[in-house]
């Protein structure tokens, strides 16, 4: 699991690519290894989704493309924040189905918005981002990957989406402040994680999970839903001081790899990852380590 920030970047897909073969550079598996690769990711304002990135990332990542022989299925997806979690839970099952061994996730995340050079940070001063995750059968049955669950709050439907994108140099935030959407998100966020909690057969403590990795949305965020959780704040990572530009998609990714550099993670723990995006959907997923 590798996360990649570019500075004045042109587009989604390159960060995607560089964060593709980051991962592939500290996993066991080739790239030929992988036949499954999902792509997702989206775009500010109006999240435009591009399709058919996920045939050209393959290219340049020279994955199985040539003609006969072992291939690779790859294709978009869209779900906005929860993209990438869904992305993973769509591989897991297509290793459960026996139509793949190992997968890719990669997501690559920019801001269109012509509002950012109103802020005088220029066009591309909140850059492109990529995340990239390899996922494959654990040795260990306990380990990996638990249940997965998304909930789409229709009441909330015509809510605007709040996110955190930073200025790599002068450290701006891309965005706009709104108190009362992020007790929604936490609120949304509470309800859809009680419920994965009831879905493993886990109590509902203030120790339920060792750690949370959410949607990076802004540092009072990662306070409120530490609270909402019912968790000590310290449990809920919190990356948004060293995020780089747009990483809508992929920013619960790269408090997961900010964790695993600092050796937070040990054999044993639980994690949740939780993500809040535009709708109101919150996609939540158990992790065993």
């Amino acid at each position: 699991m590798r996360p990649r920030s570019r500075v004045n970047g042109e587009g989604s897909v390159d960060p995607a690519v560089e964060a593709a073969r980051a991962c592939l550079s500290t996993s066991s598996h080739p790239v030929y290894n992988i036949s499954y690769l999902v792509n997702a990711k989206t775009r500010h304002p109006s999240h435009v989704f591009e399709p058919a990135n996920a045939v050209s990332i393959q290219d340049s990542l020279d994955m199985n493309t040539g003609v006969g022989g072992k291939g690779t299925f790859s294709f978009d997806l869209m779900n906005g924040a929860s993209g990438g979690l869904t992305g993973i839970k769509v591989i897991i099952s297509a290793i459960k189905g026996g139509a793949a061994r190992v997968g890719m996730m990669i997501a690559g995340d920019m801001n269109t918005n012509m509002e950012v050079a109103n802020m005088n940070m220029g066009m591309n001063a909140c850059s492109a981002s990529g995340s990239a995750v390899i996922v494959d059968i654990s040795p260990n049955p306990d380990k990996g990957f638990g249940s997965f669950l998304f909930k789409t709050f229709d009441i909330y439907s015509d809510l605007p989406c709040r996110y955190l994108d930073v200025d790599n140099e002068s450290r701006k935030t891309c965005g706009w402040e709104n108190d009362e959407l992020e007790e929604i998100y936490v609120e949304c966020a509470a309800i859809t994680y009680e419920k994965l909690l009831k879905k493993e057969r886990i109590l509902s403590t203030y120790n339920a999970v060792d750690f949370v990795f959410a949607t990076q949305i802004s540092p009072n965020f990662m306070v409120r839903l530490a609270r909402g959780l019912g968790l000590p704040e310290e449990m809920v990572i919190d990356v948004t001081g060293i995020l780089n530009g747009v990483t809508l998609t992929s920013s619960p990714f790269i408090a997961f790899d900010y964790a695993m550099r600092n050796n937070m993670i040990k054999p044993g723990m639980k994690a949740a990852f939780i993500t809040v995006g535009q709708g109101i959907t919150v996609g939540c997923a158990m992790y065993y380590c």
